[in-house]
């Protein structure tokens, strides 16, 4: 049944992000026990939850939906592809705690906009050195 897919689904994305339910529920202006229920699969959300839970863990909704991510927009098969093959296991763990930390801290959208940015374009110059030898 797809609510109970969606429930484990965020069940392990709040876990991975270390949440609490409380935690999560309060930024979702649900109850614990609601949001526990919708974990659990014995109840459904809302299309407006499901926005708001791919900002907050910042994944796409295919993933909530499917169990499969697309890569997201403006960023490339290639980039992907280079980042799975050039950055160290530690380099790409650190990546993923680092976006962890982001994704259920407290700034804006905009503001977290402007930090992916930058890692996107961090990301593009060690591309062109590890690619090229370029020197910096």
């Amino acid at each position: 049944m797809i609510k109970v897919e969606i429930g484990r689904r965020i069940r392990v994305l709040r876990c991975n992000y270390n949440m609490s339910i409380e935690d999560l529920a309060k930024r979702l202006d649900i109850t614990p026990g609601y949001l526990g229920l919708i974990e659990r699969g014995e109840r459904g959300t809302t299309a407006s939850r499901l926005i708001a839970l791919s900002r907050i863990f910042r994944i796409s909704l295919d993933y909530l939906m499917t169990g499969r991510e697309v890569a997201p927009s403006g960023a490339s098969s290639d980039t992907l592809t280079f980042i799975r093959d050039s950055l160290t296991k530690c380099e790409q763990q650190y990546l993923i705690e680092l976006a962890k930390e982001l994704a259920t801290s407290q700034y804006t959208d905009r503001e977290l906009e402007m930090v992916f940015n930058g890692f996107s374009a961090l990301l593009e110059i060690y591309q062109e050195i590890k690619i090229n030898g370029a020197k910096l």
